[in-house]
């Protein structure tokens, strides 16, 4: 696993007991590791933290061997809650960490309500655990970084890697992409954004 943050990655260490396991420091749009090597590069709810998602793609993309796949997810818009949502991070990136993590708390609730949810946190899953709900809420709100895609854009990042081919979307609830190359290069994916998974959402599912 590869994170800029060295306390996400003693923590990963904890949880991951398989001696085969490597954790490295490292920042996504600069990966510290030779191309070509991976079997499978994950990468849900952090491109979009980049300030360039479409490189961080790239980056991912480059990463794999032949055959390899790639998972990834952003965040969509939310035509009806993108100004909310803007004018209480202009706020909250400037926050102590740990108080935006407390006020998290309070909000993350909403999540498990059905209405109140849907309308608030419609990213949020309502099977998510609360403690979930908390880490997802404390994201949207700390992270100073952050940017929004409809799937016809990740498509395009994904057309553009001149690696992954041949796109179709598997599921427009969560747009999830499907990518698949033949030849020397071939890599194959179940990869893409997922406008359901986070605010907004690109179909009806």
């Amino acid at each position: 696993g590869v994170d800029l943050s060295l306390d996400g990655l003693a923590r990963a260490r904890a949880r991951v007991r398989d001696p085969r396991a490597r954790f490295v420091q490292g920042d996504l749009l600069s990966l510290p590791l030779l191309p070509g090597q991976f079997d499978v590069a994950f990468s849900l709810g952090v491109l979009h933290h980049t300030g360039d998602p479409e490189a961080a793609l790239r980056r991912c993309a480059e990463a794999l061997r032949p055959g390899g796949v790639l998972i990834a997810g952003v965040y969509s818009p939310v035509p009806w809650l993108g100004p909310v949502y803007a004018a209480l991070r202009s706020v909250t990136t400037r926050l102590p960490l740990r108080l935006v993590w407390a006020l998290s708390s309070i909000g993350a609730p909403l999540g498990a309500f059905p209405l109140v949810g849907r309308l608030a946190c419609p990213w949020m899953s309502r099977s998510m655990s609360w403690k979930a709900r908390w880490l997802d809420t404390f994201d949207w709100y700390a992270a100073p970084v952050q940017s929004y895609h409809t799937l016809d854009e990740v498509r395009g990042w994904f057309e553009r890697t001149g690696i992954l081919k041949g796109i179709e979307v598997a599921s427009r609830r969560f747009g999830t992409l499907r990518a698949r190359r033949t030849g020397s290069r071939d890599v194959t994916g179940a990869s893409g954004a997922f406008p359901g998974l986070w605010p907004g959402g690109d179909g009806d599912g």
